[in-house]
């Protein structure tokens, strides 16, 4: 919380919705703290009707609104992890130490001949995924991608396996980023970099010239990006600005283009529902301010990416589906829901008609009707 000072007495004013009232402090001079700094207090007596609640400062977090303030106090409040244990970091300087690509390789379908890019955020710390793409005789596609084999580098039930399933995910705060693995793993060998050999996971998946998968296959492989491009960059690319991109990978990008427009196709006539929710991103300065708030991109590059890695998981959904292995999955409420009346009435109100039996026809027809208008995002 924010520490404040009035007619005499210290108190806290808690960030978060846990706790409202403002919160006693008996010394606040035991960390060196002033008024408007951020800290972090453990309360010794929980509010009543009689007493507001009293607590005692543990740690001093900086004054708040400075460069990275912010995020300690989220790191705090929400007890996110911090430095990993010294025999999870040890573990993965030794797995590092022990990746000799040629020796790792062995076993693997080795995929270092073929075209594959990788296409990230231009702020990205790691590259988790890559695309290749090819296309035979008869029109048929293979598209390839290529996930970062992590497994290969935590031996399970290991310190560093222990670790990871301890945190279950990393954590994206603006401008940083609380890994599940040590970085030496995360922004070293498991990152996916231009012109590095690299362990991955691969599914080739076969599609028609419809976009409808015929075939999958799965394999654990050995490659090398051949380019490490931005959304920005692939964006300018297929609107004919390629820079000194070379042809093949330009190539590849335009042919990712057209499948990935094939496979939206298929995919809308099946009623496939697509929410322009707006999303905005903070832009920094060197000093760690934030100075601006930019609309996120949202260019088709964007897409491409997000069309193959769902067809990815649905891939692999399906082979696990196949082979009996229970497993759980998130999935989207069916439209039954709709049939309340609730959100007809809502779009009656708003001045639009949907059927009694909305189908998700009827709610792409009624989200394209109300594309870029001021009812939109209700």
């Amino acid at each position: 919380g924010n520490l404040q000072r009035q007619a005499g007495r210290w108190y806290i004013i808690p960030d978060g919705s846990t706790m409202h009232a403002p919160i006693l402090i008996d010394d606040p001079g035991a960390k060196r703290v002033k008024v408007g700094d951020q800290v972090v207090v453990e309360v010794v007596s929980f509010p009543t009707d009689r007493a507001p609640a009293r607590g005692v400062i543990v740690k001093a977090l900086g004054p708040a609104g400075e460069p990275g303030v912010d995020a300690l106090s989220i790191i705090e409040q929400f007890q996110l992890p911090g430095e990993f244990s010294e025999p999870a970091l040890a573990q993965a300087r030794q797995m590092v130490a022990s990746f000799k690509p040629e020796k790792s390789s062995e076993g693997r379908l080795d995929l270092r001949d073929l075209t594959i890019i990788t296409i990230d955020p231009t702020d990205a710390k790691d590259f988790d995924d890559a695309i290749s793409l090819t296309r035979d005789e008869r029109g048929m596609w293979e598209l390839g991608v290529h996930i970062a084999d992590v497994a290969h580098f935590v031996p399970e039930g290991g310190p560093l396996d222990l670790e990871a399933r301890e945190r279950a995910n990393s954590v994206y705060l603006p401008g940083m980023v609380i890994p599940m693995l040590p970085e030496v793993l995360s922004n070293g060998v498991c990152s996916l970099q231009e012109g590095e050999p690299r362990l991955t996971k691969s599914v080739f998946i076969t599609f028609d010239q419809h976009g409808v998968v015929k075939k999958s296959a799965f394999a654990n492989s050995v490659f090398q990006s051949t380019k490490r491009l931005t959304y920005e960059q692939a964006s300018a690319a297929l609107d004919g600005k390629p820079g000194r991109m070379s042809a093949k990978v330009l190539a590849l990008l335009h042919d990712m283009d057209q499948l990935a427009r094939i496979i939206q196709q298929r995919r809308l006539k099946h009623g496939m529902l697509t929410l322009h929710l707006p999303d905005n991103e903070l832009v920094f300065d060197d000093m760690g301010r934030a100075i601006d708030v930019v609309p996120e991109d949202t260019s088709f590059s964007h897409t491409i990416i997000e069309m193959f890695m769902v067809e990815a998981n649905e891939a692999v959904a399906r082979h696990i589906h196949q082979k009996g292995i229970r497993t759980l999955r998130r999935i989207h409420e069916s439209s039954t829901k709709l049939q309340d009346g609730t959100l007809r009435r809502l779009v009656k109100f708003l001045g639009h008609e949907l059927p009694g039996h909305a189908t998700h026809h009827d709610l792409q027809n009624l989200l394209e009707a109300v594309k870029g208008r001021d009812e939109a995002f209700a």
